[in-house]
């Protein structure tokens, strides 16, 4: 069902969000669905065993549980503007359990400093053995906006102070030079590209600064202080530079999460601050093309298409151990048309002066009003949910224009 406002809209994708991808197993958001997950959610999922052979791979690609991390963290981030707007109670319920997951992925598997990707649900235990620094930049994001919203107590605190210190005594051990600045996967071998934190390019080298810089924020250690002074202001530096090319949906919010909580961090560092400014109004003038192109070069979309079980894929991408099995186009096309509608005005709504555009204002409530969320089955569906709440935290969504109703033609 399509509803008549756009906050009737946002409510339902919200609601499709915990309803058809949270798992209260894991307290965990899966990826997609099947068909087989209608009579009984995420059975799709592998197995324990599957996972300790690595299939479909090393790093769960396409298996359905390949970024819960993320998830959880740009979910969190939703709880927290959310609550900030309405001052809902519910939403203290809601923090909860998504901290809950959160932990589970930093502690699971017993190895300080690694965050899984995600758990199966089968015996809320078994991780796959390589992450990213994908996963660890929405994680990040969303610990530290909980930790610095009125939905945290000092118990959650004092957790999160822990889990931030893990992360970065696991960076300090083992991104170095002789490791080609990556952090290992979870049995200490050596990871894929996904894991270079440090001299990868302009879109990631801000990713290790930000992960001290919200250690050192939460608990005040100064190796975790001059950490950050090392790598930021060349971090920001490599991303002024970035070359005049589109650069995808997600990594343009990725790049804003880390450039965000940068610059939050970094009080009485003028030039730093106004670097990471720089930067973040850069990105966002790339999310207006991006939101054009993202219409422009539309195609009929259905949202509701169940994905297939990746045990029965009928090609595949890469090598073992990172072979990885491939969706049908329009399986791959309904999530990333969900995904990169909605992140792109994210990534306007957090950089620092930037006027969000009657014009894009247009194409994002035009998106969000031709969309049935309550029948999408992929987590596409998390970002317009997440989308609404910062535009109306920020004060670019204005409750009255979310309220009115759509007109009739």
């Amino acid at each position: 069902m399509i509803y008549n406002t756009i906050a009737k809209q946002a409510d339902a994708a919200w609601k499709c969000s915990w309803d058809k991808f949270f798992c209260e197993k894991t307290s965990l958001f899966y990826d997609y669905l099947t068909s087989a997950d209608l009579l009984e959610r995420h059975v799709h999922l592998p197995k324990p065993e599957e996972i300790a052979a690595d299939r479909p791979n090393r790093t769960s690609w396409n298996s359905g549980m390949e970024d819960s991390s993320i998830n959880a963290g740009i979910m969190m981030e939703g709880v927290v503007n959310r609550f900030a707007v309405t001052g809902e109670e519910a939403m203290r319920d809601c923090a909860a359990r998504i901290f809950k997951g959160m932990v589970n992925c930093a502690t699971v598997h017993g190895v300080h400093g690694f965050i899984a990707r995600s758990i199966s649900p089968f015996d809320c235990r078994s991780v796959y053995r390589e992450s990213s620094r994908d996963q660890y930049t929405h994680y990040v994001q969303g610990l530290f906006k909980f930790y610095n919203s009125p939905l945290s107590g000092e118990k959650e605190r004092k957790t999160i102070r822990g889990i931030l210190s893990w992360i970065c005594d696991f960076m300090t051990a083992h991104v170095k030079e002789e490791s080609d600045w990556s952090f290992p996967a979870l049995d200490m071998q050596k990871p894929c590209s996904v894991c270079k934190v440090w001299k990868r390019n302009s879109w990631a080298d801000a990713r290790l600064p930000m992960f001290y810089a919200a250690a050192w924020s939460v608990t005040g250690r100064k190796e975790y202080y001059e950490k950050f002074r090392e790598y930021a202001h060349e971090a920001a530096d490599i991303t002024l530079r970035m070359p005049p090319v589109t650069i995808e949906g997600f990594l343009q919010y990725q790049i804003q999460c880390s450039l965000e909580l940068i610059r939050d961090v970094a009080v009485g560092d003028d030039v730093l601050r106004e670097k990471c400014a720089r930067s973040m109004r850069m990105i966002a003038e790339l999310g207006v093309f991006y939101a054009w192109e993202t219409r422009h070069h539309e195609k009929k979309t259905d949202f509701s298409i169940l994905f297939s079980d990746w045990r029965k894929a009928e090609s595949f991408y890469g090598k073992e151990p990172y072979r990885i099995p491939l969706f049908r186009p329009e399986m791959k096309d309904a999530f990333e048309k969900l995904r990169n509608s909605f992140q792109t005005a994210i990534v306007q709504f957090m950089a620092p002066g930037w006027r969000f555009s009657e014009f894009q204002k247009i194409l994002l409530f035009s998106r969000m009003r031709e969309i049935d969320f309550e029948n999408c089955n992929n987590s596409g569906v998390l970002y317009p949910a997440c989308a609404f709440w910062k535009g109306r935290a920020c004060g670019m969504i204005a409750q009255k224009e979310a309220d009115e109703p759509f007109p009739t033609e």
